[in-house]
């Protein structure tokens, strides 16, 4: 039957799937048909491949539409393809972390999985089914692989290499990248300083998620597959642990059960990143790096308090156009690697607040400025006005007086009648004018 499987011939699917629950545990080595038993293996991981990438579609494409027409361009750096900054933080961080583990990086998978798939089909002539779970196999690191085949040609074993690199560069773009978000940071943040709390976390709290991992995939593994549940947590610890000798020779046959084995899989790559994030953030760690190859953390110091006093004492009056320039030639204030993680990455975040403030800050001083040069213009301008007046009035005295008497309420003049003094001059306050300051000589009349 094997033979026959590897030739291409479908066999019974009664022989090697047997649907009453009762898995045939000897056949370790089973090559199974490019259709699954129930004929819907493809077809699931099809719907499922299709639907990831349509959520994901979605979702990006409505926050990118609330970004552009509801949030201010100011806080946009805020804003992520993946939660909006108005959710509350818990929520933000979850969601973040869901969308990475079982949504991003399963699409991503499936797309260098078709691609391979292809290459593998123009080299080995296999149908595509069979190369595309060939290529899962690998990517996925599956302890009971889909397929057995091999490839028989040169370009084949090339191509085994090449996914080989490919899945250990994605296995540590991925680890890192995770480690990186926000909740495994936060996590990070809480562990205590101590060695107490390090080992705590390190040899207690990672256990017991690693166990309750394994315990729930490998319950939902002995629900699909018919199992007792002692194998489905020896099969899923065989798989996750990377156990060289399978602790049970059990294997999967239904369609759904394939699915959630590639799926706990790939999902492993991210817990793995978040378990490293957890632990290198720690300050012993960073102590025993520090330990181990020196101090490199005060080499930028004098430049960055420099580049702030610079920044600080710059002219206001280049407003947007400084600003844009500053923050375009800003380097980050923190280098990897050259303080302890965890503070590290607390102040990187900080540091982007601190550059919208300064945004903020030089757009105001513009403004403040550029309201002041139209306060002095303005000042100028009534000076001049009121000394061509008093010019005009010292060389035409009389003039003045009858444009004060065709117009009583120029210059502050008032009714004889209410004044004791009812003339007023021009360009000074009338007598008991409370609103214009009283002058006695030319000087504080100009001033």
């Amino acid at each position: 039957d094997v033979d026959h499987v590897a030739s291409g011939q479908n066999v019974a699917a009664a022989q090697l799937y047997p649907r009453n629950g009762t898995a045939d545990l000897t056949r370790k080595h089973v090559i199974y048909p490019a259709w699954g038993p129930e004929g819907h293996f493809h077809t699931i991981v099809f719907y499922y491949f299709i639907g990831i990438g349509v959520l994901l579609a979605v979702h990006t494409g409505l926050l990118k539409v609330r970004r552009k027409f509801f949030v201010p361009v100011e806080i946009h750096p805020e804003e992520g393809l993946l939660v909006a900054r108005s959710w509350h933080p818990r929520i933000r961080h979850w969601i973040s972390l869901t969308f990475f583990t079982l949504l991003l990086v399963p699409f991503i998978c499936g797309i260098a999985a078709i691609a391979f798939a292809a290459l593998y089909s123009e080299a080995e002539g296999w149908p595509f089914m069979t190369c595309l779970d060939y290529t899962i196999t690998s990517i996925a690191s599956l302890a009971n692989p889909l397929t057995t085949i091999k490839p028989s040609t040169p370009r084949g074993d090339y191509l085994d290499i090449t996914i080989s690199i490919f899945q250990y560069i994605m296995t540590a773009t991925i680890t890192g990248l995770v480690s990186l978000l926000a909740i495994v940071q936060k996590v990070s943040d809480s562990v205590p300083e101590s060695w107490c709390g390090f080992f705590r976390y390190a040899f207690l709290y990672m256990p017991i998620l690693i166990s309750l991992d394994i315990g729930i995939n490998g319950w939902l593994l002995a629900k699909l597959e018919g199992w007792e549940f002692k194998t489905g947590i020896l099969y899923m610890a065989s798989s996750t642990l990377g156990i060289p000798n399978p602790l049970t020779e059990a294997s999967i046959y239904s369609d759904l059960g394939k699915l959630v084995d590639i799926m706990s899989m790939i999902a492993q790559i991210s817990f793995t990143g978040a378990f490293i994030g957890v632990m290198v953030g720690h300050k012993k760690v960073g102590d025993l790096v520090t330990g181990l190859e020196g101090k490199f953390g005060g080499e930028s110091t004098q430049d960055e308090n420099d580049s702030m006093e610079d920044y600080s004492n710059g002219s206001a009056e280049a407003g947007g156009a400084y600003t844009k320039t500053a923050l375009a030639d800003d380097e980050p204030l923190l280098v990897a690697g050259k303080n302890s993680r965890e503070i590290n990455m607390v102040l990187q975040r900080e540091q982007e607040e601190l550059r919208r403030l300064e945004t903020l800050i030089a757009n105001q001083r513009w403004r403040v400025n550029h309201l002041m040069v139209e306060s002095k213009q303005a000042s100028l301008n009534e000076v001049n006005n009121f000394t061509g007046r008093w010019s005009q009035g010292v060389a035409d005295p009389m003039r003045d007086l009858r444009e004060t008497m065709q117009n009583p309420g120029r210059d502050g003049y008032r009714d004889p009648r209410m004044l004791t003094a009812g003339y007023a001059a021009p360009g000074y306050a009338a007598p008991g004018n409370d609103n214009l300051e009283d002058s006695d000589s030319e000087e504080n009349g100009l001033c």
